[in-house]
């Protein structure tokens, strides 16, 4: 076996049509993440109206934003359970 031989990687053709899908995914997720910040900035700002019209205190407002944010957690680690477990391969191509 020679030692000196180099093993170079083999060209793709330029014949195969390069895909816009990455940058579909970026467009989504910015968009993902400006409704996020525009809903977090509306609950904080109705959030005296809203306790005034259900009648409740300072308190109870805070458990139901704290309950708010669990869930968003929740549903954050389980998203990212899924996409590592099912997904990883597919966004590695991506």
């Amino acid at each position: 076996m020679d030692i000196n031989h180099v093993v170079t990687p083999k060209r793709i053709p330029d014949t195969e049509k390069k895909t816009n899908v990455r940058w579909i995914i970026v467009v989504v997720l910015f968009f993902i993440t400006a409704i996020n910040y525009a809903d977090r900035a509306t609950i904080s700002l109705a959030g005296p109206e809203i306790a005034k019209e259900l009648k409740m205190d300072s308190i109870s407002m805070g458990y139901i934003f704290f309950c708010l944010r669990l869930v968003i957690c929740h549903f954050s680690v389980a998203r990212r359970i899924f996409v590592r477990s099912i997904w990883l391969k597919k966004s590695v191509c991506v």
